[in-house]
């Protein structure tokens, strides 16, 4: 006579455990792969951005002006040096200009509008503020 051992396989409980941890082991493993970096702003979209956020810490409004290698903050004087240049902003008689005001950023969190494109390097950035968005938009061209 053959004595069958009791306790011969796995139970339904252990099997459910194992399970259970595999498809915690791949959902992590999953996400890692299929999730994309997420895309950092461009530099003069943070200078843009901190600029705003100083203008409404110290409630006054702080105008953005481009120079001819640089946008600078009349409220802070801190400077935004770009390597490359910003596309269609002087135009005509602003040639002569020391300095252009590309927009105003208010206490109340609102901004002047403006559009324009900024190149550096191979990068060429549409930068777009707008009175109605409390968020300064970019994309990549």
């Amino acid at each position: 006579m053959q004595v069958i051992p009791k306790h011969a396989g796995f139970t339904l409980f252990e099997m459910l455990v194992v399970l259970v941890i595999v498809a915690l082991i791949s959902t992590l493993f999953m996400t890692r792969i299929t999730t994309r970096p997420k895309a950092t702003a461009p530099k003069v979209i943070q200078f843009l951005n901190d600029e705003r956020s100083n203008a409404l810490k110290r409630q006054k409004p702080t105008y953005i002006q481009l120079r001819r290698d640089s946008l600078y903050s009349t409220l802070t004087q801190h400077s935004y040096q770009f390597a490359g240049n910003l596309n269609d902003v002087f135009s005509g008689n602003d040639q002569s200009l020391p300095y252009k005001t590309l927009t105003v950023f208010f206490p109340d969190g609102t901004m002047t509008a403006n559009d324009f494109t900024l190149t550096e390097g191979s990068t060429i950035y549409a930068i777009s503020t707008s009175p109605f968005s409390n968020k300064i938009r970019f994309k990549l061209q």
